[in-house]
């Protein structure tokens, strides 16, 4: 009696085992088959193997299973010069957002400032004329050194000058010289202010009639 109930414990123990070591027998070889490729070379060519060759390693490969079927594709990997390329790209469209964001940022200050064209213009008008009255001065008192220049020269082509008149009139040349360069500068600024406020005024009707 007992004999026959160890009989029946070991063959209770015996079958599942049995089956654990079929079942993992069969999914051996799938649990140890290596990875399949395919790639293309660049002859154009499709190759299969469980290893890509070096010179193929950074082409697009497709890992297929023991079906041949394709289960995940490794895309080609890129090139210096289509990453360069890219971050060349990517540079641009940071450029472009950040135009377009101080653009936005300049537009709402505009709209905030000019509630009219009538308000741009008086404004601009404004500091054209403080430029003007800078330019005004600036020539006057050019012309001004150019008056005492002038004789200057005379003295100094006499026979007999007075000493220390070369370095008077080089200083005074140098003087012209300064003066001649603020006009410069202010003759500039107001080109530039100009171009500004026909920007300006472009900018404002296009924004404030979309408003409307």
């Amino acid at each position: 009696m007992h004999k026959k109930r160890l009989i029946q414990s070991l063959r209770s123990i015996a079958l599942p085992l049995a089956a654990t070591a079929m079942i993992g027998a069969l999914l051996a070889p799938a649990l140890v088959q290596a990875e399949m490729y395919r790639w293309v070379d660049k002859n154009g060519v499709a190759h299969y193997g469980d290893r890509v060759p070096p010179q193929n390693a950074r082409q697009r490969r497709e890992v297929l299973n023991e079906y041949g079927q394709t289960v995940t594709v490794k895309e080609r990997e890129p090139t210096a010069q289509e990453l360069e390329a890219a971050r060349l790209e990517r540079e641009r469209e940071q450029a472009e957002q950040a135009a377009a964001a101080r653009q936005a940022q300049y537009d709402r200050s505009l709209t905030a400032t000019y509630s009219r064209v009538e308000q741009l213009d008086a404004a601009y008008a404004d500091r054209l004329a403080i430029v003007d009255s800078k330019l005004s001065s600036a020539r006057s008192t050019h012309a001004d050194i150019q008056a005492t220049l002038a004789p200057m020269l005379e003295r100094a082509s006499a026979e007999n000058p007075e000493p220390g008149l070369d370095k008077r009139i080089g200083q005074t040349r140098e003087r012209l010289r300064e003066q001649e360069a603020i006009i410069s500068r202010l003759n500039s600024d107001r080109a530039t202010l100009e171009e500004k406020r026909e920007s300006d005024r472009a900018r404002f009707l296009l924004l404030t009639s979309h408003g409307n």
